[in-house]
Order: structure tokens, then C-alpha cells, then sequence
């Protein structure tokens, strides 16, 4: 019976650590990396009450924090007299995947057949799959060129009001951030001892 009760346990501590933020970084690029430096300071851009459709205040607290968690453990400090201004934008997208339409393993005919049949479906795809997919994007702005010096891109489910269900909980929005700052040039510190 013991050991049916610490089996029973071992699974739904499994399936809780298993079902964190499911999230692909898109795109996570420097453009500038010799303003991306430890010690600038930096600050997000005002949303002057002006968010996207379904996102709360608070869904926009959790994103800035989380961010700037990042940013703060890699030496940056916020402050109004920023250095570097963040841009986050949200939206959502439909994927569309496809894959061959002929298989590896589909016939080659013998006589005619064989060109005709090849040559037209060759490059043939079918859909697999169709996607509702929540982005949210980060720019960091240079302030003394106004030009972008990084921009990263994380997508995911959708979940309540068209957006990316892993911003509704700092826990998961942490890991999402994480995503954005993948190809920063300045590393996150190891947390491993």
C-alpha cells in the first residue's frame, strides 16, 4: 500500500512540473550589442491606458516585472531617466503547417505514368495543421540613437481574450521572459551552485 501511495505521488508531482508555460521563441536578435551593456538604465515605454483588447492591467504588470527581472539580474536598473526604452507588443496569428503531399514510401509506376504522376505532385503539400498562436514581442530602444538595438518574439497558446496564456501568472510569465532574453548578449547569471 506504501508504495502504491508514494507512486501515486511520484505522478502528480510529474504532471505538475510537466505542465509549465508551452511557449517557441521566434525571434531573439541583437542588433547592437555594444549598447546592451551592465549598468545602463532603462524604462518601459507608458501604456497611457491604451492595452489591447482582453489584456488587463494587471496581465501588463506581470509582463514589465518579469522583464525587468530579467534585465535587472543581468545589471541593468530601471529608472525614468532610462538609457534604453522597452516596447512590448501582443497579438496573435494563425499557423499553418503542411508536409508532403506524397509520402517517402509513395509508388513510382512503371510506363507513362511515372513522369506525369511525379512531376505534377512533387512539390504537393497538404495542410496538417491550423493554429491560433498568442506573440508577444519585445524591442529595446537605444534613446540616444532612437534606433532598435534588440527585439525578441515568444509565441504560444492562446488562452482567455486571444493572448498568450502563459502572461496570466508570474510564475510561468517568468519562464516566458526568459524566452525573450535567449540570444541576449548579456547572460543571466547561473543560479546553480
Amino acid at each position: 500500500m506504501k508504495n502504491l501511495i508514494v507512486i501515486f505521488v511520484g505522478m502528480l508531482a510529474f504532471m505538475a512540473t510537466s505542465c509549465g508555460p508551452s511557449f517557441t521563441v521566434v525571434r531573439s536578435q541583437a542588433y547592437d550589442t555594444s549598447v546592451l551593456t551592465p549598468g545602463k538604465k532603462f524604462a518601459f515605454i507608458e501604456s497611457e491606458g491604451k492595452l489591447p483588447v482582453g489584456l488587463l492591467e494587471s496581465d501588463y504588470q506581470t509582463i514589465c516585472k518579469a522583464i525587468a527581472d530579467q534585465l535587472v539580474a543581468r545589471g541593468f536598473k530601471p529608472d525614468k531617466n532610462a538609457d534604453l526604452l522597452l516596447k512590448i507588443g501582443i497579438t496573435e496569428g494563425t499557423e499553418v503547417s503542411t508536409k508532403d503531399a506524397i509520402p517517402d514510401w509513395a509508388p513510382y509506376w512503371v510506363g507513362p505514368t511515372a513522369s506525369m504522376y511525379r512531376s505534377y505532385y512533387d512539390n504537393a503539400q497538404i495542410i496538417d495543421n491550423i493554429a491560433t498562436k498568442g506573440y508577444l514581442l519585445l524591442d529595446i530602444i537605444d534613446t540616444a540613437n532612437d534606433k532598435v538595438v534588440y527585439d525578441a518574439a515568444v509565441s504560444g497558446e492562446v488562452g482567455d481574450g486571444n493572448l498568450l496564456k502563459d502572461i496570466r501568472t508570474p510564475a510561468s510569465m517568468s519562464k516566458v521572459a526568459g524566452g525573450l532574453f535567449k540570444k541576449f548578449p548579456v547572460p543571466a547569471p547561473s543560479t546553480k551552485k
